[in-house]
């Protein structure tokens, strides 16, 4: 996150506190309203942020699976070699 997206957030928390605590003369709740503005704030500018294109996931248990049917193959080619060698003797 950029710095200035920081500091325009800690502004509108603060300013959302204060006011809220104007209002209802109770900091429990002006906490509780700042961070609701300040998390809608967020969402918003998450919204309108351009997308960036979606990076393909690795699914761990396909890998391993993967890893493990190519490691079966080639111990099953090992082992046609070995018993070619010993019918050569």
């Amino acid at each position: 996150m950029e710095n200035d997206k920081i500091h325009d957030y800690t502004d509108a928390y603060l300013e959302s506190y204060l006011r809220a605590l104007d209002k209802t003369h109770n900091p429990d709740l002006a906490i509780q309203t700042a961070m609701g503005v300040t998390m809608v704030l967020r969402m918003i500018d998450a919204q309108n942020e351009p997308k960036q294109p979606a990076q393909p996931q690795i699914n761990p248990m396909a890998a391993l699976f993967g890893a493990m049917m190519q490691q079966a193959a080639q111990n099953q080619q090992e082992e046609g070699s070995e018993i070619e060698s010993d019918d050569d003797e």
